[in-house]
């Protein structure tokens, strides 16, 4: 009975093991390619995995101006850009973006995001097409890339969320690799039964 005890444990240590290194593979970021900004007249292709619905935009970092004392003033930047998308090879269409807003700053290193308006886009592989309709000297002389980002509004729960996972994976590893340790023990030392 103490042998099945034991192979019964081990069996849920096991599978609290295999719990634990599956759960990180389970979550997915967004992925997406970041591409310089296109001159007047060329075009330049990213790629996107996109994780789950939601809102995203085309994100734009830009080195911050030297005259530029207050970096977070609402700040626009007119310009002129068609986003050809494609959603596991088929195609979604064209849009059109006109302006950059601005929304955050990484401080010390004086970058500045901009970001376009959002569009609805469900899971999948994207390919995106940027072309640049018109002159942008205002991103192009500053060395600007673009990205794709996620719209997000609850960066908290979300944070809270992935820390509660990442802990839930570690303690399913650890509790599982010092139950299996603990059967061996008290395998090797439980006595066996002579067979009849």
């Amino acid at each position: 009975m103490k042998v099945n005890n034991v192979s019964l444990m081990r069996r849920a240590c096991i599978f609290l093991l295999a719990f634990g290194l599956i759960i990180p593979f389970l979550e997915h970021d967004l992925s997406s390619d970041t591409v310089p900004f296109p001159g007047k007249g060329l075009s330049v292709k990213a790629a996107a995995k996109i994780p789950s619905e939601g809102d995203y935009y085309l994100a734009a970092s830009l080195p911050r101006r030297a005259d530029d004392d207050f970096g977070l003033l609402p700040e626009k930047i007119p310009c002129a850009l068609e986003v050809r998308m494609a959603r596991n090879g088929t195609p979604l269409g064209v849009s059109k973006v006109t302006a950059f807003s601005r929304y955050a700053e990484f401080g010390w290193a004086r970058i500045q995001f901009y970001k376009s308006d959002p569009w609805h886009l469900t899971r999948g592989s994207y390919a995106l097409e940027i072309t640049s309709l018109g002159e942008c000297t205002n991103a192009s002389a500053r060395g600007a890339t673009l990205t794709l980002e996620q719209s997000t509004t609850q960066d908290t729960e979300r944070f809270l969320a992935r820390s509660f996972v990442h802990s839930l994976a570690i303690l399913c590893r650890w509790a599982g690799l010092v139950g299996l340790m603990l059967c061996e023990l008290r395998a090797r030392t439980t006595p066996q039964s002579p067979l009849a």
